[in-house]
């Protein structure tokens, strides 16, 4: 069985948690599978394609257009041949695309298998809601009709599934797995306080992209709130402007926070484990959220976490007990949250233990592998 994962972005600091995602798979299924990466070349992160490649994984680069519009329009596809047989299984990570259309007619026509695994990609979140509701429109029922199987992060996004129409056997429910061993011994690199001069005793932590989906604006409402109680606090913002830094920024001069509030930019790897590492509370209190990747990760690292409770994140929280929960737009809740877990800190600690032993056992990559390898098999055989 030949496997080509799909995505349009190569870059982990544009594409986010689904390039990680995608690549993490892949290395581990390389162990067992001819793995291929098929994308476009906007974004492309060369230095994540040369990574990649130490694990014997192909990268197929496409060259793409109308990028800026979210098309990814990749002609390339449309005459190449080589990539489709009845060997193959097409894992495509994301909903509308035309590069998904492309695969899913010819893959059709030459008997290889396609999978979606949407990442939050179904709903609208009333961004160029036109457009989306134009895609679905003309191309809804061939996708679903075309596509042998979806994956599901949980049921949330099951739901999501079921809102269009796809019939609910065709639905497979894998929460995402972690790669636990790359948290296990984190190195405490004392980046905030060495490089950043961050002297409070509590840190606060937003990472991910900088994006108003992501809800960052309300955290800033929130720990402004804290601030009027606290002054042993300190908000540290880690990742890549997602096209919502300058609102942040003008928000953070408006109520007078610069002097704690800190914007350390994108940072990956050890480095980034290092600055969850030294946080006291990492934050995740999104508009909408798939599932609980970032938290999971700070959770593993030993780091308590508060996401807001009406999210897929929310769900996965939920089930480990992994955390806390916030109403998402109640700034004096969440300042009470934050608050609560400072105050009762050991009570978090234990909790945030607790569930990292949970992710290890039911969300490692060994334990999670064999769904995907039994959902890959029943697409193939039916």
């Amino acid at each position: 069985m030949n496997i080509i994962h799909v995505f349009p972005i190569f870059s982990i600091s544009k594409g986010g948690g689904t390039t990680w995602l995608m690549c993490e798979l892949a290395k581990q299924q390389s162990k067992d599978h001819k793995v291929s990466i098929l994308t476009g070349s906007y974004n492309l992160d060369n230095n994540l394609v040369k990574e990649i490649k130490k694990f014997g994984i192909n990268i197929l680069i496409y060259k793409s257009y109308f990028n800026r519009i979210g098309i990814y329009f990749m002609p390339g596809l449309i005459i190449d041949k080589a990539i489709f047989s009845s060997k193959n299984v097409f894992h495509l990570h994301l909903y509308r695309s035309i590069q998904n259309l492309i695969i899913l007619i010819k893959a059709s026509l030459f008997n290889s298998n396609c999978i979606i695994d949407a990442h939050g990609s179904i709903p609208k979140h009333g961004i160029k809601t036109f457009k989306k509701n134009l895609f679905d429109f003309f191309f809804k029922k061939l996708i679903i009709n075309k596509t042998k199987m979806f994956i599901a992060e949980n049921e949330l996004s099951f739901n999501e599934c079921i809102s269009l129409g796809i019939n609910p056997k065709k639905i497979q429910i894998i929460n995402p797995p972690f790669p636990v061993h790359d948290f296990k011994n984190v190195i405490k690199l004392d980046i905030l306080k060495n490089e950043y001069k961050i002297k409070e005793k509590y840190i606060i932590l937003y990472f991910g992209r900088f994006h108003y989906i992501k809800g960052i604006d309300f955290l800033i409402d929130s720990f402004f709130e804290l601030s009027k109680r606290r002054n042993d606090i300190h908000l540290v913002l880690m990742g890549k402007n997602d096209g919502f830094e300058n609102n942040l920024n003008d928000q953070i001069i408006k109520l007078n926070l610069s002097n704690i509030i800190t914007n350390i930019g994108f940072k990956k790897g050890v480095e980034k484990n290092s600055v969850i590492k030294e946080s006291s509370i990492c934050v995740q209190v999104s508009r909408y959220e798939q599932g609980a990747g970032a938290p999971f990760e700070a959770v593993l690292i030993g780091t308590p976490i508060i996401v807001s409770d009406h999210s897929g994140s929310a769900e996965d929280v939920s089930r480990l007990n992994a955390g806390y929960l916030t109403k998402f737009g109640d700034t004096n809740a969440l300042a009470e949250k934050l608050n609560f877990v400072i105050e009762n800190y050991p009570e978090a600690k234990k909790k945030t233990y607790n569930a990292s032993k949970a992710i290890i056992k039911n969300q490692s990559f060994e334990s999670t592998l064999k769904k995907y390898q039994i959902l890959y098999e029943n697409s193939v055989n039916n």
